[in-house]
């Protein structure tokens, strides 16, 4: 019976979303950020989107879904470990953070990343909400690792 019970809480503590990614050529790995910019007229608009596999970085500035610019600039592979490195040491739990009251015009950001194309780690971050909750994770060291790989942003957002 007791082998059955640590079975339960090991199942328990495994599904708790928090990935935990392998490099490894079998199973490829990858991640998308996205910068929803709040409402503003076209000209101001800038959302922004950021996918990185093990070999490219590519940037997407939109507004509105109407393509800006796009850039694809390779990765190191050591710069794709230390990302995968700061992912798995920021214990990212799957999730959204909501406001209490809706409210119009503000900004989102999600995160997406998988595995062997299963989805390992989903997250929402709804900047009319408070800050997001301290269970979801370290997600500001994720996103500033992320933007660091971008370094031409700034200037895509133009």
């Amino acid at each position: 019976m007791k082998y059955y019970t640590v079975f339960i809480i090991g199942l328990l503590f495994s599904c708790s979303g928090t990935p935990s990614l392998v490099l490894n050529e079998e199973e490829p790995i990858e991640i998308e950020y996205a910068f929803s910019d709040a409402s503003v007229s076209p000209e101001y608009h800038r959302s922004y989107t950021i996918s990185i596999d093990k070999s490219l970085v590519s940037i997407s500035v939109d507004s509105y879904g109407d393509i800006l610019t796009v850039e694809n600039q390779p990765i190191d592979i050591d710069e794709f470990t230390a990302l995968i490195e700061t992912i798995n040491a920021s214990n990212l739990t799957s999730g959204r953070n909501t406001p209490d009251e809706p409210c119009d015009g503000g900004t989102g950001e999600s995160l997406t990343i998988k595995e062997s194309g299963a989805e390992v780690y989903n997250g929402y971050f709804d900047h009319c909400a408070d800050d997001v909750p301290a269970s979801m994770g370290d997600i500001g060291v994720v996103i500033d690792a992320i933007h660091a790989l971008a370094p031409n942003l700034e200037e895509m957002l133009d």
